[in-house]
């Protein structure tokens, strides 16, 4: 199957607001899809059925799972074209997170720290309109 028409596919299905799922395994060439064929929202408790579950960490509570059989793909190499986003990294951007760093190692020796974790918030825009662009763009 091409990636054009897997696309097609799983764009068809998100418009129509049934549940899937796609997923691979790291550095494997077949994909895993499940269509799942109505809008009912789908729960186990047992774990038994076929299908792919989101469990929660809170055992009491019941998972919800996306029906049916996975269906192994392997996409042909021939690319589906999609907007790509540019990445750039600001020079402001870049100032601020190097003085964050030599702030961090400067408290590190200071205070005797064994470990710091480091985060700065970035806001992103995503433009698409369905999660199919992005599923290929990870992939």
């Amino acid at each position: 199957m091409s990636q054009e028409e897997l696309a097609s596919q799983l764009e068809t299905h998100f418009e129509k607001q049934l549940p899937f799922v796609i997923y691979s395994k790291p550095g494997a060439a077949k994909l895993q899809v499940i269509f799942q064929e109505d809008k009912k929202l789908h729960t186990t408790s047992t774990y038994e059925e076929e299908g792919f579950v989101f469990a929660p960490f809170d055992s009491n509570q019941p998972g919800i799972l996306i029906k049916g059989k996975p269906t192994e793909i392997i996409v042909s190499s021939a690319a589906v074209e999609f907007n790509s986003v540019e990445k750039t990294i600001e020079t402001k951007d870049a100032d601020q997170h190097i003085a964050l760093v030599e702030k961090a190692i400067e408290t590190i020796i200071n205070l005797d720290l064994k470990k710091v974790v480091l985060s700065r918030k970035q806001n992103l825009s995503i433009e698409a309109s369905s999660p199919v662009p992005l599923f290929f763009r990870l992939n």
